[in-house]
């Protein structure tokens, strides 16, 4: 069986480039060689619990189980058990068919 993801460390760091404020903690997700680092602000209790909930959910996610994030679908399919469509992207400008339209 292979190797599951893991918390490896979780520790205070300064605030990352372009960001402010204090109670930074880097992190990182591990499972053999990869590795995911990442930065969350808080408290250390309120970091690790998030963070076990990734864990959670890439180990699932590993299995082909989503607790909480459906699977992706391409643009234009419709997301499997819905019947709701898929609308075009929005743009900062605007809707989708505003933006194709040179509005």
């Amino acid at each position: 069986m292979q190797e599951a993801f893991k918390i490896v460390s979780v520790e205070p760091s300064e605030a990352p480039d372009d960001l402010d404020g204090a109670n930074w903690y880097c992190y990182i997700i591990g499972r053999g060689t990869n590795r995911i680092r990442g930065y969350r602000q808080g408290n250390l209790t309120s970091i690790t619990e998030s963070l076990e909930e990734i864990v959670v959910n890439l180990n699932e996610r590993r299995k082909g189980r989503y607790l909480h994030f459906p699977p992706r679908t391409s643009r234009g399919q419709k997301p499997a058990g819905t019947d709701r469509e898929v609308g075009p992207a929005v743009t900062a400008g605007g809707s989708g068919d505003q933006a194709a339209a040179g509005k």
